[in-house]
C-alpha cells in the first residue's frame, strides 16, 4: 500500500469523525444534531482496601444508556448507548448524545 493512499484514508476518516453526528437522519429514534448534547464528569472510586480516600477511576469505561431498571441496559438491545473511557484522573466526556 502506498503512503499516499494511507494518508488519504486518514484524512477521510478525520472528515467523517468531525462530521458526526450526521444531520440527514430523520427518525424519532435518532435525535437531530440540534437536539443533542454532551455529558462530562469525573468517576471517583472509594475503596478502603486500596486507598483511604477517593481516587479517579483511571481508564474506566463509562457508559450512558436510557433510563431503566438497574442493569436493564445489559439486557436491552434498543436505544442508544454511548461509551467513552476515563482519563487517568477519572474524567470523561461523552459527546453528541
Amino acid at each position: 500500500m502506498s503512503l499516499s493512499l494511507w494518508n488519504n484514508a486518514k484524512e477521510q476518516m478525520l472528515k467523517e469523525v468531525n462530521s458526526w453526528p450526521y444531520n440527514f437522519i430523520e427518525s424519532k429514534d435518532f435525535p437531530s444534531f440540534d437536539r443533542r448534547g454532551s455529558v462530562a464528569g469525573q468517576l471517583l472510586i472509594h475503596d478502603s482496601y486500596i486507598n483511604e480516600g477517593v481516587f479517579g477511576a483511571s481508564s474506566a469505561y463509562v457508559g450512558l444508556a436510557a433510563p431503566g431498571d438497574m442493569g436493564s441496559w445489559q439486557r436491552e438491545c434498543k436505544g442508544y448507548r454511548f461509551w467513552t473511557r476515563a482519563d487517568n484522573q477519572g474524567n470523561f466526556l461523552i459527546k453528541n448524545v
